[in-house]
């Protein structure tokens, strides 16, 4: 294969090119290649190994687990453990931050200690263990209205799914040779299908477990949380099923520490040996220790922070689909008629169906249409409109809770003066 010199223009490319894949975003473009790669100079379709599909169909059972869950957690703080609005809302935020913040720990430990296979497996473990103690709580004669339980609970589940977040689509990568960039690329269509499709078929089903069915007198939480967790064990099983088909990459240098290192070095010299002379680049400081290599991939991403700046202000408002506007859906009429009635937390499922319908739309229609018309070409444009969208959205939310309170209000007054009239009638 021949040897391709990547400037660092094309490492800021290739960083941003293959942003993590999740259920709002779309699966990362083909990888960086040489011409000379078997696949690119064959028809031949390649096909996916055995070990890819235990992954890809672990990975959409995981997810069903996972958004069953924050589905409904909302409204199980407010009606179950009957937490205020306030209180159920800071609840949900805080065990969506240790998932997304947990993934950092379950590197260090993949990359540097046990690898990715074992840390999938104990933390994977970790995980069903969690939703085992929140299924059990959600049983009136056990939990009660107790938190330690339930918030023992969340924190496995926040531990487990984010640990093995980094690992599981790594170790699907770690299947297939790098000299065949299609059929990774094509895994990875794969990969972020089921994801979707996982959380779509969950936060559908688990509201449905959740009002349909009664048990102990109350909404059925502890059914709508037992069903993602056997199929949370259905996945454990099945990838450790697969185990004799998976190659293990050998855990090396924590990635993550050095990248640290480098940074601190840099800075550490610059501070204290500012005459060493005039660099192209701060981090390029870090030259008594570190190589080249190390130095361009620390300010190819350090050159990508940029671009994330804006991300979690999105993520912050996206994230209040599974608080206030969760509870925002409670306080409207969900009939649709002959459609059936909506619960409120079904409302959660238009995203993931969106996005398997406007992946196809966007990629053969809309996006080809505008590149003929220069436009919506760059990632960043189409990042930059889609938060604009996000906009408008929250403006629409902000009309519809107006007229909600106007409704309310209005209603109240009314029953108010009819109640005025009745007693004065009596009297």
């Amino acid at each position: 294969m021949t040897h391709i010199e990547l400037t660092h223009k094309d490492r800021v490319f290739a960083a941003t090119a293959g942003l993590p894949g999740t259920p709002h975003t779309t699966p990362p473009s083909t990888p960086l290649r040489s011409q000379s790669d078997p696949d690119l100079t064959t028809n031949k379709r390649i096909p996916l190994p055995r070990s890819a599909y235990f992954i890809i169909f672990v990975e959409g059972c995981e997810r069903f687990c996972f958004y069953g869950l924050k589905t409904i957690l909302l409204l199980y703080f407010m009606y179950y453990l009957q937490l205020n609005k306030d209180s159920a809302t800071s609840g949900f935020h805080l065990f969506s931050f240790a998932c997304y913040f947990t993934p950092t720990i379950g590197a260090i430990i993949s990359d540097g200690f046990i690898g990715r296979y074992w840390t999938i497996v104990i933390l994977s473990l970790i995980y069903f263990l969690g939703t085992c103690i929140l299924t059990v709580t959600a049983i009136p004669s056990i939990g009660g209205k107790h938190l330690a339980g339930p918030i023992i609970g969340l924190l496995l589940i926040a531990f487990g799914t984010g640990g093995i977040k980094p690992c599981v689509s790594a170790f699907g990568a770690d299947q297939i040779s790098l000299t065949n960039p299609r059929t990774l690329s094509r895994f990875f269509a794969f990969f972020y299908f089921s994801i979707n499709f996982g959380s779509l078929i969950s936060t559908v089903i688990t509201p449905m477990l959740r009002s349909q069915v009664h048990c102990f007198g109350y909404d059925c939480y502890a059914l709508a949380f037992g069903i993602p967790s056997v199929l949370m064990l259905i996945a454990i099983i099945i990838f450790i099923a697969g185990t004799p088909l998976y190659k293990r990459v050998p855990p090396k240098e924590n990635i993550i520490m050095r990248f640290i290192a480098v940074i601190l070095r840099a800075i550490q010299n610059a501070i204290c040996h500012p005459s060493s002379g005039r660099k192209e680049h701060w981090i390029y400081y870090a030259d008594d220790k570190y190589n080249t290599q190390d130095m361009d991939d620390v300010r190819a991403v350090l050159s990508v922070f940029l671009l994330f700046t804006p991300l979690p202000i999105f993520h912050a408002l996206y994230n209040q689909t599974g608080s206030r506007w969760t509870y925002q859906a409670s306080l409207m009429n969900g009939n649709l008629g002959p459609l059936g009635i909506i619960q409120p937390d079904q409302m959660q499922a238009c995203n993931s169906l969106f996005v398997l319908l406007f992946i196809p739309l966007f990629e053969e229609i809309i996006y080809p249409a505008c590149a003929r018309c220069n436009f919506l070409i760059r990632p960043l444009q189409r990042m930059f409109l889609g938060m604009i969208v996000m906009i408008f959205t929250f403006i629409v939310a902000g009309i519809i809770q107006i007229a909600i309170q106007v409704y309310n209000n209005f209603f109240f007054c009314i029953n108010s003066f009819s109640l005025y009239l009745l007693r004065n009638h009596n009297y």
